[in-house]
């Protein structure tokens, strides 16, 4: 968890996402490709496999990213209410803290709606 000047960023949510959108375009090249060389649809298929399940493992640092920043938010309210920060400082901090949830969640719901995919084209996804 990095927390700098009360600024929370969740770079592995970020990461997450960026391989979710890497997963997409290759999935999307290999089902409507235009190619029917049968080495680049191989190469497609396999890297597509790979990517679907490495985007999933990598949901566990999402869920641990996820876990810190809602620990970061009931610290946040403890200071708050202990009197250890002004109500200024507490808002800004809550601002951002409320962003990073925000991302952190569409990046788990878009790690279900993935999850969901691959059950459903299981026979499809070469591992």
């Amino acid at each position: 968890m990095i927390l700098r000047s009360s600024k929370y960023t969740p770079y592995y949510s970020y990461i997450g996402i960026a391989f979710f959108i890497l997963t997409l375009i290759v999935n999307l090249s290999f089902k409507y490709g235009t190619t029917s060389d049968e080495g680049v649809l191989f190469l497609l298929s396999v890297s597509n496999a790979v990517l679907l399940m490495f985007t999933l493992l990598w949901a566990v640092f999402g869920i641990i990213e996820l876990h810190l920043i809602l620990k970061t938010k009931n610290r946040l309210q403890s200071r708050l209410r202990h009197g250890r920060i002004s109500t200024e400082e507490h808002r800004v901090s809550q601002k951002s803290i409320k962003f990073s949830l925000a991302i952190g969640i569409s990046y788990l719901v878009m790690i279900v709606i993935q999850i969901g995919y691959v059950i459903l084209n299981w026979d499809e996804i070469n591992i």
